[in-house]
C-alpha cells in the first residue's frame, strides 16, 4: 500500500511510519504541514492518508476536503490529541472519515486502525 502520513511532529511521524513498514511492504510518504500533504495528495493516489488535525498551512479539516474533491474514496484516518475525540466522532460521518487515531497510541492501535480503514476501502471498490 502507498500510505501518507501527515503530522508537524518529526517522532509521531517516524513512530507511524516504523510500526507501518515493518514487514508489510507498506510504501509511506512524509507530509510536515497541511499544504505539504494537500500537494503530495493531489498528485499521487493514496491507499491511506493519515492526516494530523493541528498542523501548520492547513489543518486536518482542511486537507481533508481538499484531497475529497480529487479523491472521493481515499481512506483518510486522523491522528488527533488526546481530547479532540468528541470533535472528530462529531466529523465522521460530515466528511465520510475513516477513523482516527488519539496521541499517544499503541502500534497495535495503529495497526489495526489502518487494517479497518483499508478493509472498508477494499469492499466498496
Amino acid at each position: 500500500m502507498r500510505i501518507l502520513i501527515a503530522d508537524d511532529d518529526e517522532a509521531i511521524r517516524s513512530s507511524i511510519e516504523k510500526i507501518l513498514t515493518q514487514g508489510e511492504g507498506n510504501v509511506i510518504d512524509l507530509a510536515t504541514d497541511g499544504q505539504q500533504a494537500l500537494d503530495k495528495a493531489k498528485n499521487l493516489k493514496y491507499d491511506l492518508i493519515l492526516l494530523d488535525l493541528d498542523m501548520p498551512k492547513m489543518n486536518g479539516y482542511q486537507v481533508l476536503e481538499d484531497v475529497r474533491k480529487v479523491f472521493p474514496d481515499v481512506p483518510v484516518v486522523f491522528i488527533t490529541a488526546t481530547g479532540e475525540t468528541q470533535k472528530v466522532m462529531k466529523s465522521i460521518a460530515q466528511y465520510r472519515l475513516n477513523g482516527f487515531i488519539e496521541k499517544p497510541f499503541t502500534p497495535e492501535q495503529v495497526v489495526d486502525i489502518v487494517a479497518t480503514a483499508t478493509r472498508s476501502q477494499k469492499k466498496e471498490g
